[in-house]
């Protein structure tokens, strides 16, 4: 290099299938340097996500996709803003509804509990179950694991 270097990204999404990598070869050598940033007035984005495709009506007014049994996410934006996540129960009239854990298995490091069975509906398969634990207490401790 006999300079300095200034790459522009001009604006768009640019959607990426695997992660944007820069290296110690891309910042420049013999005293010089390389600067990326975006070119004036232009905004582009750098989009790790995945678009789904092949929404149908499944029941008013869920649709839904097939995006086959290897694709794991835990966010999802329409029109770029984030879905609410489907969970049990639901919130009622806007307040939030919550289950209560009605023993811990010991020994099982907050991995097994117990609850009472007219609180959770029948679930086919339980391996697709996510439980997200929120202690609560006294002390107002608010604090989630899964």
């Amino acid at each position: 290099m006999r300079g300095n270097i200034t790459v522009y990204l001009r604006g768009g999404i640019y959607r990426l299938e695997s992660p944007f990598e820069l290296t110690e070869a891309d910042s420049g050598r013999n005293g010089f340097q390389v600067t990326y940033r975006s070119y004036p007035s232009e905004e582009e984005v750098l989009d790790g996500s995945k678009v789904i495709t092949g929404w149908q009506p499944h029941s008013s007014p869920i649709y839904k996709a097939n995006i086959g049994p290897a694709w794991k996410f835990d966010s999802m934006f329409e029109n770029n803003v984030r879905s609410v996540k489907a969970r049990y129960p639901n919130t009622q009239g806007g307040a939030s509804v919550y289950n209560r854990v009605q023993m811990l298995v010991a020994g099982s490091d907050k991995t097994k509990f117990g609850f009472a069975n007219e609180d959770i509906p029948v679930i086919a398969n339980s391996a697709d179950v996510e439980a997200f634990v929120w202690p609560g207490g006294a002390q107002g401790f608010q604090y989630w694991f899964s």
